[in-house]
């Protein structure tokens, strides 16, 4: 059956539809998944230097190729240039951090028993299928797939359908690298295919970054196919301002941090949980910093904001906002731009914000700054642990042992003391509670999926 075009790449700036593409026939998709499993068979019996110098030279493309990299990012979802080429510079840190640690976290592990000789031995599982967004349409896929296949496992790319050209991209980066046997494959499945895939026994894995209702189908597809599976879901993360931190320091962090992809980021200040004696003086800093953002082609060197990758996120972010004001949230500033085309949303900044608000529960995908005043370190816990996120979060403190103090006892993946949240190649990342389970990066990353298989032998 030909079900039409179905994945668009359209520019959110001058929202013209660059290209189309249909979604892939059952004919294709029995293909993608046969030849995902035969490469598999193949990439397994690769010795781990033999991965790691694809990887190398992985790095060494995609560097090379970073300009065009940049400039497929800004066409199909709108990050300015200025930093959209810092997601191929990240791929190649990750290519060359697994290509020469890769064998260390996957060598053999020793356990002293009463046998002769135990040792935990990690091997490949199989293909693992991946379910992408778009907000980091070069880096997230790499981020879950570089360790997959340094294992010796096989990646199927299920990519936004906005972002299908930068799929494909990333997909011709690898091939030139050497996985050039279906290693990494991007397949346009739709919903129904997505579902079959999960289930299908060609399949070992599943790794999914996204929403939460999304993430909870997915995880019961692949409980249901009894599958391995990795979950990166939504944030609400909290940012909690001492009354001792540096508040104008701190006021342009969380400015920047916010705003930063238009707001578009999964680990990133949402809920600014501020200490009331100091909040005045936050809200005035913050207005300063959030003012001084430039607006225009996000093609152009010099902009920092571009607008929202597509009208559906657009529109919700629109009616999070005007929700939140019928509850009684005040919008304290606004950067408007008369001349800004395309999906622009204005960097907003908002107060009055209730413990039970919209904008203090559910994730906001936008350059929306929301102010919340707590009465003391206690009750600025309370406030960071009032939702059911738990990805991760910030404290701002001159007292660095009360900062980690504070951290220890927020519910979430990551805590950050004085520093803005980020991903560490070396460290682990994923959420709590409804923000998703299992891990990337560092040695857990890598181990994520494969079969820890005890190995006895006895005296």
């Amino acid at each position: 059956m030909n079900r039409g075009p179905r994945f668009l790449s359209k520019n959110p700036f001058t929202l013209e539809v660059m290209k189309e593409f249909p979604f892939a026939t059952a004919a294709e998709y029995n293909s993608i998944l046969d030849k995902s499993q035969a490469a598999y068979k193949i990439h397994k019996k690769l010795s781990y230097s033999q991965r790691a110098e694809k990887l190398v030279k992985l790095a060494s493309i995609i560097e090379s190729r970073k300009d065009e990299c940049a400039r497929m990012i800004t066409q199909e979802m709108g990050k300015p240039v200025s930093v959209a080429g810092g997601e191929a510079t990240r791929i190649a840190q990750f290519c060359r951090y697994y290509a020469e640690n890769g064998e260390k976290y996957l060598s053999d592990s020793s356990v002293e028993t009463e046998a002769k000789k135990s040792y935990v031995h990690y091997e490949p599982i199989g293909p693992i299928f991946a379910v992408q967004p778009w907000n980091f349409p070069l880096w997230l896929p790499a981020k879950s797939g570089i360790p997959a296949i340094m294992a010796g496992n096989t990646y199927i790319l299920k990519p936004a359908p906005n972002v299908t050209q930068t799929a494909f991209l990333l997909q011709e980066l690898f091939e030139e690298a050497g996985f050039d046997n279906g290693e990494f494959q991007t397949a346009l499945f739709d919903n129904e295919l997505s579902g079959n895939a999960i289930a299908d026994s060609r399949v070992a894995g599943v790794t999914f970054t996204g929403s939460g209702p999304t993430g909870s189908i997915i995880a019961s597809k692949a409980g249901a196919a009894l599958k391995k599976v990795v979950l990166e879901l939504g944030g609400s993360d909290p940012f909690i301002v001492l009354k001792d931190a540096p508040i104008e320091e701190v006021a342009k962090k969380a400015v920047m941090g916010r705003v930063a992809n238009s707001g578009q980021v999964c680990i990133s200040p949402k809920r600014m949980i501020i200490d009331k004696s100091v909040i005045k003086e936050f809200e005035e800093a913050a207005i300063k910093h959030m003012d001084a953002i430039k607006f225009g082609n996000p093609l152009e060197g010099d902009v920092n904001f571009g607008p929202m990758a597509r009208e559906d996120i657009f529109d919700k972010i629109k009616q999070q906002v005007a929700d939140a004001q019928s509850e009684g949230a005040k919008i304290v500033f606004q950067k408007e731009h008369e001349n800004a085309s395309g999906l622009y949303f204005p960097p907003t900044i908002m107060s009055n914000i209730g413990a039970d608000s919209l904008l203090a529960k559910e994730e906001v995908f936008g350059p929306v700054l929301v102010l919340m005043p707590a009465d003391d370190e206690e009750h600025a816990v309370e406030i960071a642990n009032n939702t059911n996120f738990g990805l991760s979060g910030s404290v701002w403190t001159s007292d660095e042992t009360k900062g980690e103090e504070i951290a220890q006892r927020v519910d979430a993946g990551s805590m950050f003391v004085n520093e803005v949240e980020k991903i560490d190649i070396k460290m682990p990342f994923g959420g709590t509670k409804m923000s998703g389970f299992g891990r990337e990066c560092g040695t857990h990353g890598i181990k994520e999926f494969t079969n820890a298989k005890t190995v006895w032998i006895q005296k």
